[in-house]
């Protein structure tokens, strides 16, 4: 992978070596890195910003602005949390004279608010959504996978993990198969034949305008389709992935009468990760 900045890639080859991370978790942690330089590099009008002279209020300045964006705290701590594991190696390699993350507090994640909408309104304005011819395809595709309860990562499937079975599309994540039907199927499959044109392995990409790579869709640009959705139809700002997954669990308990053993293998996770996602749904929904 290339990189606007070479420690990043000094980064890189260090969480391969000592962490052992996967491609994906690997993205994750250098594209935060990355997002943070080009912030600051647009913030103080320059070409190169040495780790060095990066201050905490950078960082908190880095993290209010996706904040400001619509990104949910979750999302913005996992930031964080990559941003501490980079200067943490900087700082024990003697790069950095001091870790400027090291007493910046996580944000503070709200359990409220996820009730402002459920499921069963999110099946009512499926149809028009995918009817709806001003809407791109990898918008009306980002919908369909956020409705099966997909997680940010299992966007970052690869062509070859696709399979036009009969009437069906069957995607292959890395812990489940998602199968489509129907509309549903047609319409992925409409974008992912265009994806075909587009270089790289991926079907959901994000274009990087410095490089001109295609890379595994980023938060920012995933984030970005789902606000038009949630703006369009006056969603609250509770309308992102983790909290449109955790009402789907709670529709399938109370609608479908799903066991945990049910949802573990409908989601693709350990039957403990279920029924601890479970209790939590109902913890939110149900509370008074």
């Amino acid at each position: 992978m290339s990189f606007k900045n070479s420690f990043t890639y000094d980064y890189e080859q260090y969480l391969i070596k000592n962490k052992k991370f996967k491609p994906i978790t690997l993205h994750q942690y250098t594209n935060a890195v990355e997002m943070l330089f080009e912030h600051l590099k647009f913030k103080y009008k320059t070409s190169i910003v040495d780790p060095v002279n990066v201050k905490p209020s950078d960082i908190k300045g880095f993290l209010e602005e996706k904040l400001d964006k619509g990104i949910s705290a979750n999302t913005v701590n996992k930031y964080l949390s990559t941003l501490r594991t980079f200067f943490h190696y900087m700082w024990e390699n003697n790069k950095v004279g001091i870790d400027p993350v090291v007493k910046i507090k996580y944000y503070k994640v709200e359990s409220v608010g996820t009730k402002e909408f459920t499921f069963s309104t999110l099946l009512d304005i499926s149809p028009k959504i995918l009817k709806d011819s001003q809407y791109p395809l990898i918008l009306k595709c980002i919908f369909i996978l956020a409705m099966k309860g997909c997680r940010f990562s299992e966007y970052h499937f690869k062509k070859d993990d696709v399979i036009e079975y009969g009437e069906e599309v069957i995607i292959n994540t890395k812990r489940r198969s998602i199968r489509l039907k129907g509309q549903e199927a047609n319409i992925f499959m409409s974008f992912y034949i265009n994806s075909q044109f587009d270089p790289g392995e991926y079907v959901f990409t994000t274009k990087r305008h410095n490089t001109g790579e295609f890379a595994p869709i980023e938060y920012d640009s995933l984030y970005l389709y789902i606000g038009y959705i949630r703006d369009d139809f006056k969603l609250p700002k509770s309308f992102k992935l983790d909290n449109i997954r955790m009402s789907y669990v709670y529709y399938n308990k109370k609608v479908n009468n799903y066991s945990v053993e049910e949802l573990a293998s409908d989601l693709g996770i350990e039957q403990a990760s279920a029924a601890a996602l479970l209790k939590e749904s109902i913890e939110r929904f149900e509370s008074e």
